[in-house]
């Protein structure tokens, strides 16, 4: 099995490896329960992926860099040197080139990954806030108008408005449940950047 060959398999058994691993379970975040419905189960799935597909980037990069040691000094490029592998081509570079690239890679990933993550908890809020309309919230906008940069203001003015005097109608388990969950989730998000900073440093 040439280089090639044996750094495929080894990424091929890292996915695997962290396709495997089981989401975690959790049950309070500061103290408050969270409300475990088919939605938020669905979020925690996908951010788990996403977190897991960052971080077998990260790791592949950091193991082809160090096998790209064994071809240190040359002037072949990558295409001639790996030709089975998809797409070399497009990475014409010489391997002590690429090898730098690859070193520098979790500033990329990180580059990519914060938006991948916040996009992620915007599609989450919005449906957190199509539950609250649906509870009889009154939004200032639908639900699929509202940007990140305002959805948490927005649910939080679902809140004041329960709080005050007689529920709307309709209100209840779905509104209340809405707010809940989406209180916890900021808290994910944040540990995931958190995370990423953690290796990155």
């Amino acid at each position: 099995m040439g280089l090639a060959g044996f750094l495929a398999t080894l990424l091929r058994r890292l996915g695997r490896a962290l396709r495997s691993q089981p989401a975690p379970q959790i049950h309070k975040v500061s103290g408050v329960g969270i409300v475990r419905f088919a939605d938020y189960r669905q979020y925690e799935q996908v951010r788990v992926e996403a977190s897991n597909a960052v971080m077998g980037l990260l790791a592949g990069a950091r193991m082809a860099a160090h096998m790209l040691q064994l071809t240190e000094g040359s002037d072949r490029l990558l295409p001639e040197i790996f030709p089975q592998i998809p797409h070399i081509g497009r990475l014409n570079l010489t391997t002590e080139a690429a090898r730098d690239i690859l070193i520098d890679g979790d500033v990329y990933l990180g580059a990519m990954a914060v938006p991948y993550a916040l996009a992620i908890h915007e599609d989450y809020l919005k449906t957190c806030l199509t539950l609250l309309q649906r509870g009889g919230i009154r939004l200032t906008k639908p639900p699929g108008d509202l940007k990140l940069a305002n959805q948490h203001e927005e649910i939080e003015r679902g809140r004041r408005r329960t709080a005050r005097g007689p529920a709307p109608r309709r209100t209840g388990t779905a509104a209340g449940g809405a707010l809940a969950a989406c209180a916890a989730v900021g808290v994910a998000v944040i540990a995931t950047v958190m995370a990423s900073r953690d290796v990155t440093a």
